[in-house]
């Protein structure tokens, strides 16, 4: 391939991920997990003329989506169980199609400029939060399994909609957990939980960790996925408010996507790195090492670094979480 035709690839492969985006909010995937269908009956289900229709599948197919056999498309037996399941993979593609607004404004953003960022909207929160979830579900249990409670106070902060808190507190019946996030994700976390029958193990507390006021002192914290949104100072901030909320030789958990010191970014990274510099205020993804100075300058001694690997549990990226573990000193 020459390098014209290089670029000529990479520049159309939106395209791809357009085709996916319109599929999704159409419903097609919806209506082809129930059953498989002509494009007759896939026009009719999700309302565009027959010829739109059959285009669309055709394209599907041929991003291996769906499979067709003479006149009748259908979801393959894996990608039917996701879209089927208890949190089904469109909301993360209507997650990522509402982010892929804002990679337009990325010349903006790297400028320096205040871009008019594409602003959630509860629907648009709300698939965010079961992207999320979804995530979750698959690192989370592994995560678990590195920690040991017999009882105690946890601070889960930024905690979504609890799935690491749910399973911390079934497995460990005799840790208090408090979920701390924003109010609209708070109310969330508050359904899920009471669905779970955990509520009398896990308090669900609104605001900002930087200035709520805790009665209590804790024995853990807990910051998965955080760190990344903010930039060095605030991340900082965030670890030394965290250090006062402590007790002493109290653990602070890290769940994070972090490079190892000693690698180069790959692709995945970089292109993580400036998802997040256009969704966020001068977040970023950091290494392991970045992390071992913020906690020594805030106060932390290092105990345990351990990447998680999810590379055999489904559909997820391949960064590779990094689970750490430190001590207030």
């Amino acid at each position: 391939m020459s390098a014209e035709e290089r670029i000529f690839e990479l520049i159309k492969r939106y395209w791809e991920s357009a085709s996916i985006f319109a599929a999704n909010e159409l419903g097609l995937f919806q209506v082809m997990a129930q059953k498989e269908m002509n494009a007759e009956q896939a026009s009719e289900a999700i309302g565009i003329d027959v010829e739109s229709a059959r285009i669309v599948l055709d394209t599907m197919v041929s991003l291996e989506i769906l499979q067709r056999s003479g006149p009748s498309y259908r979801l393959g037996p894996s990608l039917q169980k996701l879209f089927t399941s208890g949190t089904p993979i469109s909301f993360v593609i209507s997650h990522f199609q509402h982010g892929w607004q804002n990679w337009g404004k990325i010349p903006e953003i790297l400028r320096g400029k205040q871009a008019d960022r594409e602003v959630m909207t509860d629907k648009d929160l709300y698939n965010y939060m079961l992207k999320m979830d979804y995530i979750a579900k698959l690192v989370a249990p592994r995560v678990v399994n590195f920690l040991n409670f017999t009882q105690g106070k946890l601070l889960d902060v930024g905690g979504g909609i609890g799935r690491y808190s749910i399973l911390l507190a079934q497995k460990f019946k005799n840790l208090k957990i408090t979920l701390i996030d924003r109010s609209r994700v708070a109310e969330i976390a508050m359904k899920i939980i009471a669905q779970e029958g955990l509520q009398k193990h896990i308090d669900v507390v609104s605001g900002d960790i930087l200035d709520f006021q805790f009665e209590d002192k804790y024995d853990a914290a807990l910051l998965a996925n955080v760190l990344h949104l903010y930039p060095p100072k605030k991340v900082e901030v965030i670890l030394k408010r965290l250090r006062s909320l402590l007790k002493n030789s109290g653990q602070l958990i890290i769940v994070d996507y972090l490079l190892p010191s000693n690698k180069k970014p790959n692709l995945d990274f970089l292109l993580f790195s400036l998802h997040i510099m256009i969704h966020t205020q001068g977040g970023r993804c950091y290494s392991i090492g970045e992390c071992y100075k913020f906690l020594k300058n805030c106060g932390f001694s290092f105990d345990l670094v351990k990447r998680i690997d999810t590379s055999r549990l489904g559909p997820i990226d391949q960064r590779f979480p990094t689970l750490i573990i430190a001590t207030r000193e």
